[in-house]
């Protein structure tokens, strides 16, 4: 079912006179905020095999000798010069923030499955260029989760702002039905806070998800109960860390909130409402 824009504008989703929680509105970029021009390269050796989009890049499973260059994704500049805002969606984003910043119990994110820029003021400026307030936002990146899908990694992330406790209420706009279905497991975990899922089209209209498995899926709900187990801390992850290659021995450091990137700085538990450069910073 496509969703009228004004139904954005009259729901009661980011402030209830009688709820004193706030409500978390996720929001992904590459074609859900901004068409985008960037690929996943496959390589075989030095050969390209294939370009992939954000969405089937996801879903993609390398084959012998393959692995994937994420340069372009990483590239600030190609972001900043050639990607175009879908204006139905980017209309919606701005209005929602406006209102999140209104209420000061709700918060906008974006959740993008990219890893660090290269330039993180150049990429930061494609968003201030076209009126978005990206420094009153958190941009959290589940391509810094290594070795972890993007669905589930996406799920981490929202997992750590949900474990706080302090909303009642999350949705999430993306392009991405697998992001989307993972996404919604987490009501399993969450089962007092309320849920939307809408999938982003094209000219930046959505549809409402709803989620298509049962209790038990192999997904999120068992990552997260993994991370419980193999650590003493009962916390949110610190996202904004990376994860050791096929384990989760490095979640114990992450699990205290502080890991070091790799210019040195520490990296604070998401959803904490600490950030030590600032909104929108990378």
């Amino acid at each position: 079912m496509l969703l009228k824009f004004d139904s954005f504008l009259t729901t009661n989703f980011m402030s209830e006179k009688t709820d004193t929680l706030g409500g978390l509105t996720i929001f992904d970029i590459d074609d859900t905020l901004f068409k985008t021009t960037a690929r996943v390269v496959v390589r075989k050796g030095k050969k390209l095999v294939k370009r992939l989009e954000t969405g089937t890049y996801s879903k993609y499973r390398l084959k012998p000798g393959e692995s994937f260059d994420f340069s372009e994704m990483q590239d600030a500049e190609k972001f900043n010069k050639e990607s175009r805002p879908i204006k139905r969606m980017m209309a919606k984003a701005k209005i929602i923030l406006k209102n999140a910043l209104a209420t000061k119990k709700s918060k906008v994110i974006v959740v993008t499955a990219r890893q660090d820029m290269n330039n993180k003021k150049v990429f930061l400026d494609t968003f201030r260029k076209h009126g978005f307030d990206i420094d009153k936002v958190r941009v959290e990146r589940a391509g810094k989760i290594t070795d972890t899908p993007t669905p589930r990694a996406k799920a981490i992330i929202i997992h750590n702002y949900l474990k706080t406790g302090q909303f009642s209420r999350v949705r999430l706009f993306d392009d991405s039905s697998a992001n989307l279905s993972e996404f919604l497991k987490l009501q399993r975990i969450f089962p007092e806070i309320k849920f939307e899922a809408f999938l982003a089209n094209k000219n930046g209209s959505v549809r409402t998800i709803k989620e298509e498995y049962g209790a038990g899926e192999i997904g999120t709900t068992e990552l997260v109960n993994k991370y419980k187990r193999d650590t003493p801390y009962s916390g949110p992850l610190s996202v904004g860390a990376t994860t050791s290659k096929g384990s989760f021995k490095t979640w114990k450091k992450i699990a205290k909130g502080v890991n070091r990137g790799k210019d040195g700085r520490t990296v604070q538990d998401a959803g904490s409402g600490h950030n030590p450069e600032g909104f929108g910073s990378l």
